[in-house]
């Protein structure tokens, strides 16, 4: 018998955009329905990752790596980010981001803000 309580983070895969909100929720229906979830089992936090990381250059940088013709890549565009970010907070989600690089930190807090 589970004593603790726990909420789990479900991955949204924000390079689907608005798709990835969709998935997210399905997801989240499925599971519930199932009759996993009790009170001590919650799915309210979702995880969104932004970039990628600074050793593999894939990290959004503001300015282009020290001798690379490149600053990384986010994995969607800052609208659909904070379209993504606003339906996630609509539904009380608790948003976990994956931001490494200064651009992808500064996306992710335009979309918190919006």
């Amino acid at each position: 018998e589970l004593t603790a309580h726990v909420n789990f983070s479900l991955y949204a895969d924000i390079s689907r955009g608005m798709q990835a909100v969709s998935d997210v929720f399905e997801f989240q229906e499925r599971i519930i329905s199932s009759g996993l979830t009790n009170a001590g089992v919650q799915l309210q936090q979702v995880k969104v990752f932004l970039d990628g990381t600074v050793e593999e250059q894939t990290a959004a940088m503001g300015a282009n790596y020290h001798g690379q013709n490149h600053n990384g890549k986010l994995v969607a565009e800052p609208g659909i980010v904070k379209e993504v970010f606003a339906a996630f907070d609509r539904a009380k989600m608790q948003i976990h981001v994956h931001a490494i690089g200064d651009r992808a930190i500064s996306v992710a807090l335009d979309a918190f803000e919006h």
